[in-house]
């Protein structure tokens, strides 16, 4: 009987554990259950408000700064922690990310002085939005929002630290309005240095996202209905190409898509999200968009017709 009761109690003592863990991910219990690789620290910290409140639902995504990467993203847990384990004296960085917040990147280099584990929290600064888009008007170089511009320029001059990253775009027009956007900031007395292309900065506290839109693009996103969603300039029929490059069960976001913004997004019955680039009149044009791919890292990008993408 006393076994029976042991063993009842062991089963309770379980259920409670496996509670807690669907209830939340907690980082403090998880740094007790690690075995470190040599050479190895445990990186623990709490991403903070401005208003020193931790922060929720946000992600964090491990970047790798040589290999222009990122290498990992988890969510926060329910105290607004996060903890990686990370090869001591290497350089990573931090992207956070969270509806309502600008993207925000800190990099760093892990201590080889410590034994088991580095605390490293983060406060957001204040006064910042998370993104801003720039419209353009079909075929124009110059923004038909200018007031987005000179708010940034304002933020830039307050904000010494603080850059500005632009995801490429496969337009003809990109290039032009790179320029122009260069032109305006260097007259507000921004240095051009502060303005990045293609991938995040690696040596920057703070990050703005300027996205840059056609009219035509926004239109076509907001006409967009349920399982399609279409950030691409280029119109889509049944008998058209793409390529695909990504298939998840969940949503991604933005940092996973390494700075594509021209891309669309199928959502099939059977769950999961097909992202693809490009809209082709053949299966042999589309070879043309498979170099951009897999510089960006997507080693595997194939051909698809848009109605078998649509009959899924």
């Amino acid at each position: 009987m006393g076994h029976f009761n042991k063993t009842i109690i062991i089963i309770i003592i379980l259920l409670g554990f496996l509670a807690s863990v669907v209830q939340g991910q907690n980082y403090r219990d998880q740094k007790k259950l690690i075995r470190l690789k040599p050479n190895n620290l445990l990186v623990f910290g709490q991403i903070l408000t401005p208003s020193d409140e931790p922060i929720s639902g946000a992600s964090i995504s491990l970047f790798d700064p040589p290999g222009a990467k990122i290498i990992e993203t988890i969510p926060v847990d329910d105290l607004g922690e996060f903890l990686f384990t990370l090869e001591k004296g290497k350089t990573f960085g931090l992207i956070i990310e969270k509806e309502g917040f600008f993207p925000y990147y800190s990099q760093f280099t892990v201590p080889t002085d410590l034994e088991e584990e580095w605390e490293k929290s983060i406060q957001l600064p204040d006064g910042l939005q998370n993104r801003y888009k720039l419209l353009f008007p079909f075929k124009s170089n110059d923004p038909a929002n200018p007031e987005i511009i000179n708010e940034i320029a304002n933020t830039l001059s307050g904000f010494s630290k603080l850059e500005v990253w632009i995801p490429e775009e496969i337009d003809s027009l990109f290039p032009l309005r790179i320029n122009r956007i260069k032109n305006i900031l260097l007259e507000a007395g921004i240095e051009s240095h502060r303005l990045y292309i293609g991938i995040p900065p690696g040596n920057a506290d703070q990050v703005i996202h300027l996205q840059m839109i056609s009219e035509n693009t926004l239109d076509d996103q907001n006409d967009t209905a349920g399982t399609e969603e279409n950030t691409s300039e280029d119109p889509v029929t049944p008998d058209k190409w793409t390529l695909q490059f990504v298939a998840s069960k969940n949503k991604l976001q933005s940092s996973s898509l390494k700075g594509i913004i021209n891309y669309k997004v199928f959502h099939g019955k059977d769950g999961f999200y097909r992202y693809t680039y490009g809209i082709y009149n053949s299966k042999k044009e589309s070879e043309a968009g498979k170099a951009l791919l897999k510089s960006k890292g997507f080693s595997q990008p194939f051909a698809k017709k848009i109605e078998d993408l649509q009959k899924l």
